[in-house]
């Protein structure tokens, strides 16, 4: 049989490398965790929906907690897309002291 290569390089098959059932188990594991970790996130919470096919707030009680967003906003002078790329530098840095933290 002949072996499989990879840009000249032969690969070894499965039964060649040591402990390849407990890397590919691992690897599951890995997998179910992160799938399970994706479905166990909170739904994100949202002031305004669509209603009629237009936008209208979900819960007339939070007409001030609009209000209060709306002028944060205004305030900050930044635009949609800057305060997106702020919202992922947090989150990663969220995730970075997450792993900083669970170093032991």
């Amino acid at each position: 049989m002949k072996g499989i290569t990879l840009n000249g390089t032969r690969l070894p098959f499965p039964a060649e490398v040591p402990h390849a059932s407990l890397i590919a188990s691992g690897m599951k594991a890995i997998g179910q965790q992160a799938a399970k970790e994706k479905r166990s996130r909170p739904e994100k919470k949202r002031l305004t929906g669509m209603r009629n096919g237009k936008p209208a707030l979900l819960n007339e009680n939070s007409f001030q907690a609009a209000v209060e967003r709306l002028f944060l906003y205004e305030e900050s002078g930044a635009t949609p897309y800057e305060i997106h790329i702020l919202q992922e530098r947090v989150k990663s840095l969220e995730e970075r002291v997450k792993q900083l933290e669970s170093y032991d």
